[in-house]
């Protein structure tokens, strides 16, 4: 595992944010919980979307001002700068964020990154080392094969990495590594918080688990990868939840790339983390 520093002062409570695309903005309905409920977070971390909605937070987002971003963010200024092969109304900045990638379409080498702008403009240029909370995000590197953890350096750069997705979004190259979305690794960094020094972890379960597939399904080699794939990510997942000290189930039946109707994600996110609030303070006191 290949790290970038270690955290000087002792972690009491870690919250992990597992990354899973739409579904993620339910992170956002959980932090508004815990904040209406007083529960301090000593450390936030995730993977993917959960890395983003938790940089975003440890920098000094509040939930309610994470909400707007998503529902009401104004896009137009960045249209300028984006090319998109095809007409399409943009409802919020995530399906900007997704939008944007298919500018590789057209894009050249010497071309700047517009993802990487977007993000930049929320968080400037703060180094993560420097944020209100601690915070890590987790990537992978398709040079070493290793999962890279992002604890110190421009906090706009990890999270760029850690939302890699492949063949939808261009790995980013960084350090003499080439970076895409950790959730092919480390979907849910428990361990890591764990090997940080984190007393109590909580970690927010977003993911769908993988159902018996029809046998019709598996017949040509593609999804057949694909379900192995699958497979190989659900057990690894089951692995570091075990090790949490309480894992909150949130289900929410959207497709990664459904961001419709944002607000119905959040609200999904805060009715049952309300729900259970009680079992979350005994965890995070």
């Amino acid at each position: 595992m290949k790290r970038m520093s270690i955290f000087k002062r002792k972690i009491n409570n870690a919250v992990v944010l597992l990354g899973g695309g739409a579904r993620g903005l339910a992170h956002i309905g959980f932090l508004q919980s815990l904040k209406e409920n007083n529960i301090k977070i000593d450390l936030i971390c995730g993977t993917s979307m959960g890395g983003i909605i938790g940089g975003l937070y440890a920098y000094g987002y509040e939930p309610e001002k994470l909400k707007e971003m998503v529902i009401n963010f104004d896009y137009n200024s960045f249209m300028n700068l984006i090319k998109i092969p095809f007409n399409v109304k943009i409802k919020n900045i995530f399906e900007l964020l997704i939008l944007t990638s298919y500018s590789k379409l057209t894009k050249k080498d010497e071309e700047e990154d517009k993802i990487e702008n977007v993000l930049k403009s929320f968080t400037e240029d703060v180094n993560i080392e420097n944020l209100k909370i601690k915070f890590f995000c987790v990537a992978a590197d398709l040079l070493s094969g290793k999962e890279v953890i992002f604890d110190k350096g421009p906090l706009y750069k990890a999270l760029r990495a850690t939302m890699s997705y492949p063949f939808v979004f261009e790995p980013v190259y960084y350090n003499k590594m080439l970076l895409v979305d950790g959730g092919f690794l480390d979907n849910a960094p428990v361990l890591v918080a764990r090997d940080y020094g984190a007393q109590k972890i909580l970690a927010v379960d977003i993911h769908i688990p993988i159902k018996r597939e029809k046998k019709e399904k598996l017949q040509n080699d593609f999804n057949k990868l694909k379900r192995i794939f699958a497979m190989t990510n659900e057990k690894l997942l089951e692995i570091n939840l075990s090790n949490a000290d309480y894992v909150l189930k949130i289900d929410v039946q959207r497709d990664t790339f459904d961001f419709s109707e944002p607000s119905e994600i959040i609200k999904i996110g805060k009715e049952k983390t309300d729900e259970k609030i009680s079992e979350i303070k005994k965890i995070l006191s």
